[in-house]
């Protein structure tokens, strides 16, 4: 997560803390960090944090903190629901099955005539549970591929996961 400020007077360098749910504030771990943001990591997806910026001059003392900011992370981070795998292959049916990927509160599901893509809506989805459906209306002895992508509650969506490859029967 990017976090931007503005410069100090008389600070050299900067301190981030952070804090979930109201907790205790403690260091966060930033990389690029300049006299005006830093970019914070090992943040939890579709999480929300609050956090503070302390100015430090050149002898090591600390300002006071900022007025604490507020953000939540998304489940886009480059991450994806794993293991997708094809569970049953019907005449026009195939079902699925993944793992669910943490922070994620709904999952969408696409296919392709080819590996590669273009990926659309697969036709008629029906959820079979939590990380699972059966895709039906396909057509007979037909190759799909099929991928998974995690929403976070805003609808953000994750990488994709690696694409599987289902057959319908004759």
């Amino acid at each position: 997560m990017t976090l931007t400020w503005a410069a100090g007077a008389g600070a050299t360098t900067y301190q981030v803390w952070q804090s979930t749910g109201g907790g205790v504030f403690t260091p966060s771990t930033v990389t690029n960090l300049t006299s005006t943001g830093a970019i914070v990591t090992g943040l939890n997806p579709s999480t929300t944090y609050a956090f503070e910026v302390f100015g430090a001059d050149a002898t090591g003392n600390l300002s006071a903190p900022s007025t604490a900011v507020s953000a939540t992370t998304t489940v886009s981070s480059g991450l994806s629901p794993t293991g997708l795998q094809v569970t049953s292959q019907g005449q026009t049916t195939i079902a699925l099955s993944w793992q669910a990927l943490v922070g994620a509160t709904s999952d969408a599901v696409t296919a392709s005539a080819n590996a590669a893509g273009p990926f659309g809506p697969p036709g008629a989805v029906t959820l079979s549970g939590p990380t699972s459906v059966v895709i039906s209306g396909l057509l007979p002895n037909t190759q799909y591929y099929f991928r998974v992508q995690a929403l976070d509650f805003l609808g953000n969506p994750s990488a994709p996961s690696a694409p599987v490859s289902g057959h319908t029967t004759m």
